[in-house]
């Protein structure tokens, strides 16, 4: 999908902080990603919370350690949308990746029997939920 600068909109939310454990084991992988976010203060009006994520299995989603059920967000292939969150808040997902399979050479991968990551420009969507854009920088 070609992107344009004139096209470009602000984040509706921040991540400042993002707590990331990713547990290997022959037959899962599980990512456990924690979010600390907070709504763009230069963006107005209710946002969708967009956690783009790529070829994951879902597992939970939690907000200030509360389960969500399944009708408070929605799912696709491309990711994760959360409405109505109008705080700073803590989102933790739990999700499945799958190294082995994963032949697209971006996120978490297996390569000739050693693990490995591509992250840019796009690839971190493949390991966990998260706003995988330039602008959303995070400390890890």
């Amino acid at each position: 999908m070609l992107k344009r600068r004139e096209d470009y909109t602000p984040p509706a939310f921040l991540v400042t902080n993002v707590d990331l454990n990713i547990d290997i084991h022959d037959q899962e992988t599980m990512v456990t990603t924690k979010l600390q976010i907070t709504p763009n203060p230069a963006v107005t009006g209710g946002q969708t919370l967009q956690l783009d994520g790529r070829d994951l299995t879902l597992h939970t989603v939690t907000i200030d350690g509360k389960p969500l059920a399944k009708d408070a967000y929605r799912l696709d292939q491309t990711g994760l949308y959360i409405d109505g969150i109008d705080r700073n808040c803590v989102i933790e997902t739990i999700a499945e990746c799958h190294p082995e399979t994963n032949t697209a050479l971006e996120g978490l991968y297996l390569s000739g029997g050693m693990y490995c990551t591509q992250c840019e420009p796009e690839g971190f969507r493949r390991i966990g939920f998260y706003p995988d854009r330039p602008d959303v920088m995070s400390i890890f």
